[in-house]
């Protein structure tokens, strides 16, 4: 039982690698072999962090200007009203402030006016075409008026998708074609609006931003043009803290969420277990963000696993936790102090002789 008793202790003196841990401790996370890239906290890594382009909508769509060219095409749906002033004149008689059946515009972009035949209206006002038929008329009758309205702009439209607002085609009109005018039209937000992100595309371009930013900044409530797609989706924006403090997924703030913010949220960093020395930030960056702006390398890899470390004993490093800012996804990880994991190998160290010493007493 000796033997047992003193091979049981051998083990436990091989090291407290043995000792159960919450995560790797702050020198496993700074001598990390690539492809991680350990980024310790720095003025100059903040100011990149914030400098970096970011694609906001009224960065990359038209914000102002005159908008959508509303103009006529196929699947339009048209009124000609027609006013002669003659009134003894057989074609005024015909015309006298009567509406045409309403017409919807070919695949040829032509309507049929009696009289005249057909129109030619694709992509056109409709003003311009009010005076073309005009004037094709006054050659067969005496001073006509021509009124033409477009009654349903099946081609200038809209569509609006997503988990956080009613779906739909919405028609966009002169003076409703900014974006928030299209979700106001299509029943508004129906979840918090800090967590909502809405993505505009048109063609081969999208950008998504959150929605409060656009209620914020109007340079991003920008002009709609016909076939857009706006995606209007419940996306709260998280993060994880793990490690020495308390574990758990918290949501970020509406607007910003800074590390110091982030750490309060998560309970602070626990005096009993925490390394001050061993506050991280987990996240992926991009290459060029890393090589050309970190003037880190070489990296392989298009999204780089990247560790931003913070020293909690050091009043700069806290100064600038305050100016970091958290995104979606990130992990925020505490390591455990040194002496934390030498006080669990003294527990299970006593725990084990206590065990050792029972078992001899029951032997005996």
């Amino acid at each position: 039982m000796k033997s047992l008793t003193i091979g049981a202790i051998a083990v436990l003196l091989a090291g407290c690698s043995v000792v159960p841990s919450e995560g790797p401790l702050k020198d496993d996370i700074i001598e990390a072999p690539a492809p991680l890239i350990v980024v310790e906290a720095e003025g100059s890594v903040i100011q990149a962090l914030d400098a970096r382009p970011r694609a906001e909508l009224g960065d990359v769509f038209e914000t102002n200007g005159s908008g959508a060219r509303l103009s006529i095409a196929p699947g339009d749906v048209i009124n000609v009203t027609i006013y002669e002033t003659a009134s003894d004149d057989l074609v005024a008689g015909l015309f006298d402030g009567r509406a045409l059946p309403p017409q919807t515009v070919s695949r040829q972009g032509t309507i049929l006016v009696p009289f005249i035949g057909h129109i030619h209206v694709l992509g056109r006002s409709a003003e311009s075409v009010s005076n073309e038929i005009a004037e094709k008329l006054a050659v067969k009758t005496i001073d006509p008026s021509v009124i033409v309205t477009i009654d349903k702009r099946r081609s200038n439209s809209v569509s609006v998708v997503g988990d956080a607002a009613e779906g739909g085609v919405i028609l966009l009109e002169p003076g409703s074609e900014r974006l928030l005018d299209v979700v106001a039209q299509n029943g508004g937000i129906s979840v918090p609006v800090h967590e909502v992100v809405v993505a505009l595309t048109r063609r081969e371009r999208r950008v998504s931003m959150p929605f409060h930013l656009i209620l914020k900044e109007p340079r991003h409530n920008v002009r709609l043009m016909p076939g857009d797609v706006i995606a209007v989706t419940h996306d709260p924006k998280t993060f994880v803290a793990s490690g020495a403090n308390r574990s758990s997924v918290v949501s970020l703030r509406e607007g910003q969420t800074t590390l110091a913010e982030g750490l309060a949220m998560a309970g602070g960093l626990l005096d009993q277990r925490a390394d001050p020395g061993g506050v991280f930030v987990l996240r992926f960056e991009p290459i060029d963000f890393i090589t050309n702006d970190l003037g880190r390398g070489p990296v392989i890899e298009p999204m780089v696993p990247t560790v931003y470390r913070f020293d909690y004993r050091d009043p700069g490093d806290i100064f600038l936790s305050r100016r970091f800012v958290l995104q979606d996804d990130d992990i925020v990880y505490v390591s455990n102090a040194p002496i934390v994991q030498v006080q669990k190998f003294l527990d299970l160290f006593r725990t084990t002789l206590g065990t050792a010493g029972s078992a001899a007493n029951f032997t005996n």
